[in-house]
């Protein structure tokens, strides 16, 4: 939610007033009120304004994939050319993604520098960048992406989005002219079945 302060956090089947858990996590956590913050669960995770998980814990990673090989150019990609958006898995039902995949890249030290986000094709084509999160990736082997999380239907595609330039990280591109190759493997973890049951307000 946009500067993580919207009244209402969703959490399973459950809808929380985020002030009042606030003052009750303070009542417990300050004031000794043992038990207070106990309806407050330990792990939610937000998928948009109006969906969220109640976990024990993260999903972890469950496949390895290899990554197509491709090629950017650093100069224009994501400014002047359009992203390059690599298919990884498709939603065969409604389903959420939570994590931070990691990255096995087969590049030089001094590679220059690209831009990957974890992103879905709509089912209207659109691409949508999760969470609004974007990683540099640099000439090292192996690169946790940022962690994030979103709500597929069932025919939507999670993939990554790919480019030389980006307008989160605006003076930091290498501008290279020539074409730049990138490929390796890509460890994803597990898509979650999403129910979408009426949240009930604490």
């Amino acid at each position: 939610p946009p500067f993580n302060n919207e009244p209402v956090l969703h959490c399973g089947e459950r809808a929380i007033n985020l002030y009042q858990a606030i003052v009750t996590w303070y009542e417990d956590k300050l004031r000794g009120r043992n038990g207070a913050a106990a309806s407050i669960p330990q792990l939610c995770l937000s998928l948009d304004l109006t969906q969220g998980l109640a976990l024990e814990q993260v999903p972890a990673a469950d496949a390895r994939l290899p990554l197509p090989t491709i090629a950017l150019r650093p100069l224009t990609s994501g400014w002047l050319t359009p992203t390059r958006f690599v298919a990884l898995r498709e939603a065969d039902e409604a389903s959420a993604f939570i994590g931070a995949p990691t990255l096995h890249l087969r590049r030089q030290p001094d590679a220059p520098v690209l831009f990957a986000a974890v992103a879905v094709q709509r089912l209207d084509g659109r691409i949508e960048v999760l969470s609004e999160q974007v990683t540099p990736l640099t000439g090292k082997a192996k690169i946790e992406l940022n962690a994030v999380s979103g709500a597929l239907q069932a025919g939507e595609v999670l993939g990554l989005q790919l480019s030389g330039f980006s307008g989160q990280y605006l003076f930091n591109s290498s501008w290279q002219l020539a074409m730049e190759p990138l490929q390796g493997e890509i460890e994803l973890p597990a898509f979650l079945p999403l129910q979408a049951p009426v949240a009930q307000a604490d």
